[in-house]
This record gives structure tokens, C-alpha cells and sequence, in this order.
């Protein structure tokens, strides 16, 4: 790997706590931000995956889920197709993140500081910044 570590962003741009819509839930994604192939940065994904399934479990917040997801933008805004926007758009693994407060994202964040992972002898950072 070129990089010296590999940088994955829990995103923090959504509903503030306490101002979720009704009959809504809070939700958010985490996405590799470095440079990689897609088949590392959905390995990456599962293994976050399992880390943040265990502190929900360790944290008792069963409401909080994951899933893997493939994302393809082009599917959300159909209409950048063939426009000059078309170069914005982009498919990539995600780690979608159901019920996550930014209370819960930010001791989340602040225990994945603990976690020692690595990819490929790459170490991983995780962090939350919009």
C-alpha cells in the first residue's frame, strides 16, 4: 500500500439528536476515504463492521445496527447522468449505521481510537470529520 495508513470517516453531517423526524431514524454511513480497491475497503467494512456490533452489544444499545452496502450514487441521482455533474458521481462499499446518536458516534470514535487493526500491515484509522 502507498499510504502509510488507511483513513475510514464515520460521517457526522445528520439529524441532531433529539430532532430525528417522526416515524424517521437516525442514520449515517462509514466509507473509506483512502485510496484502495474496492475488495480492501469492503474487508475494512466487514471488520469495522464486527467491531462496532461488539460495542453496541458491550455498550447494550441494541437498537444500534450495521449492514454492508454497495453504494452506487448514480442510482440516488439518476438525473447527473449525462450532465457535467456526471463526473461527481461515484459507487463505493459502505458501512451503513442505523440509530447511531453523535452522542453514541463520539464514544464509538473515541474506543476505536483503542482499536489496533490493520490491513495488509496498514494500520487503519477511523475518525468522524464532515
Amino acid at each position: 500500500m502507498a499510504n502509510s495508513r488507511i483513513c475510514v470517516n464515520i460521517w457526522d453531517d445528520y439529524y441532531e439528536d433529539g430532532s430525528v423526524p417522526e416515524d424517521d431514524v437516525q442514520e449515517t454511513y462509514a466509507y473509506v476515504e483512502s485510496d484502495i480497491v474496492d475488495t480492501d475497503s469492503k474487508v475494512i467494512l466487514e471488520a469495522l463492521k464486527t467491531k462496532i456490533d461488539q460495542f453496541a452489544e458491550k455498550q447494550s444499545i441494541p437498537t444500534l445496527t450495521t449492514e454492508i452496502e454497495f453504494y452506487d450514487s448514480a442510482k440516488v441521482y439518476p438525473n447527473l447522468l449525462g450532465t457535467r455533474y456526471e463526473r461527481m458521481l461515484y459507487k463505493r462499499w459502505q458501512l451503513k449505521i442505523i440509530n447511531l446518536s453523535h452522542d453514541v458516534r463520539q464514544r464509538l470514535v473515541g474506543s476505536l481510537k483503542e482499536w489496533d487493526y490493520k490491513h495488509s500491515s496498514c494500520p487503519v484509522e477511523v475518525y468522524s470529520e464532515s
